[in-house]
């Protein structure tokens, strides 16, 4: 699920098999014309088909009827342009996987071996935008403090970024504070080696310079609208977390094969600290493993 700043509901991203993807959200205005539809039609028997000569405007009303309240905000196909990208790229083994930053700041696609596939999300979008709006960013209208403009699209420009680890089993962003967090956003990764132990090991993702930060670096700085954030009211650029707070763990149970994020620990004020990473779930076939490295913490459940 995504929700944007201007929104109280949530769209659903998807993706499928063949590469094709959709942002979807529930359409209130089609839900009540279907409504209305339905108690015109059931309360005017005037309106039932009683020859072929059929009223064009109730004809439609019924039509509308049948259609599910469902409004598509972005759609399209991954493949069209990652066959020119990645030459020659294998697909993924374990299929697409897709995860979304807590935070509403990207969604990450595992499409093939050796490349995340990085689709930025315009924070500013609104769903309510009128569906004859043009395609063309801007639109005249004021976002909340520390957001980017508003959008007529829900999304920028996909990137693709190299990744050192080809069989990636599961992949989530890690969990952080919902305001106060300056950190870019983290994306952890679940994968196999060529002998066939399994690791976890977090990677920062670089929105305005379209890159991954790997495991281990510090070198990210980011002052792109994108990317900006308030704190107190004053902008902070986004970082990347110390070497020590980065996630990793080696050799993990064999046959892991999911990754769930769970949020930072509470602080003894039951408070969560401003730029505190939450640590992730490691689904076994046997155990489930909890792992944070920053907070040094690895627990068997």
């Amino acid at each position: 699920p995504i929700r944007f700043a201007n929104s109280s509901k949530d769209c659903l991203f998807f993706t499928t098999e063949r590469g094709g993807y959709a942002l979807i959200s529930y359409d209130e205005q089609l839900a009540t014309i279907q409504q209305s539809s339905a108690a015109l039609s059931h309360s005017s028997p005037s309106k039932k088909k009683s020859d072929d000569n059929v009223d064009n405007t109730s004809s439609s009303d019924l039509i509308i009827g049948e259609h599910y309240p469902v409004r598509t905000h972005a759609s399209g196909s991954l493949t069209n342009y990652s066959t020119s990208v990645i030459a020659g790229g294998r697909r993924a083994e374990c299929g697409p996987l897709a995860a979304v930053d807590p935070l509403h700041r990207c969604i990450a696609l595992h499409l093939y071996d050796g490349f995340v596939t990085v689709i930025p999300i315009h924070r500013g979008y609104d769903i309510n935008t009128p569906r004859t709006s043009s395609s063309a960013d801007g639109g005249g209208k004021q976002a909340p403090r520390g957001m980017a403009s508003l959008s007529t699209k829900p999304f920028g420009d996909a990137f693709h970024t190299r990744i050192e680890q080809r069989t990636v089993l599961s992949m989530t962003f890690l969990k952080t504070h919902p305001t106060r967090s300056t950190y870019i956003p983290q994306l952890a990764l679940l994968y196999q080696d060529a002998r066939g132990f399994q690791h976890v090991i977090s990677h920062g993702i670089d929105l305005s310079k379209k890159c991954m930060v790997l495991y281990g670096s510090t070198a990210a700085a980011n002052n792109n609208a994108q990317d900006a954030i308030e704190i107190d009211g004053k902008p902070a650029a986004s970082i990347m977390p110390p070497p020590g707070e980065q996630l990793k763990k080696s050799r993990i149970e064999g046959g892991s094969a999911m990754l769930v994020s769970v949020p930072p620990a509470k602080t003894a004020g039951g408070g969560t600290k401003a730029n505190a990473l939450g640590g992730v779930l490691i689904l076994g076939q046997r155990q489930i493993t909890y792992h944070s490295t920053a907070e040094g913490a690895t627990k068997v459940l």
